[in-house]
C-alpha cells in the first residue's frame, strides 16, 4: 500500500477491507468516501467489482468515481483471464465459453 498525503490519494491491494482503510486515513484527517453497510467485509476489490456506491454517493458518487485506475497482475505462469471469462464465470480449465 502506498499513500501519498499530498495529492490525496492511496495505492491498495484489492483485497483491503474499507474499515482498515479508513481506519488508517483517519489518522491523516481523510476517508475513502464510499461508504457501503457491510464495511466491516467489504473489501477494495469487491466493491470495485460492483461499482458500489454507499449513503454518500449522492454526494461523492460510486465507486467508479473515486477510483483512478486498476493494474491487474496475473501470477507468473497464469492463464490470462478474458473479459469473457469474468463476465461468464469460466473456469481456466480450456472448456468453450458460451
Amino acid at each position: 500500500t502506498h499513500f501519498d498525503a499530498e495529492s490525496r490519494t492511496i495505492t491498495a491491494e484489492p483485497g483491503v477491507v474499507l474499515d482498515r482503510l479508513n481506519g488508517f486515513l483517519k489518522q491523516h484527517g481523510l476517508y475513502f468516501p464510499v461508504d457501503v453497510a457491510t464495511s466491516a467485509q467489504a473489501t477494495i476489490g469487491g466493491m470495485a467489482g460492483n461499482n458500489s456506491a454507499g449513503a454518500r454517493s449522492i454526494r461523492y458518487g460510486l465507486m467508479a468515481d473515486n477510483v483512478r485506475s486498476i493494474d491487474r497482475r496475473e501470477l507468473p505462469g497464469a492463464r490470462p483471464a478474458s473479459a469473457c471469462d469474468l463476465c461468464t464465470g469460466a473456469s481456466n480449465t480450456g472448456g468453450a465459453n458460451p
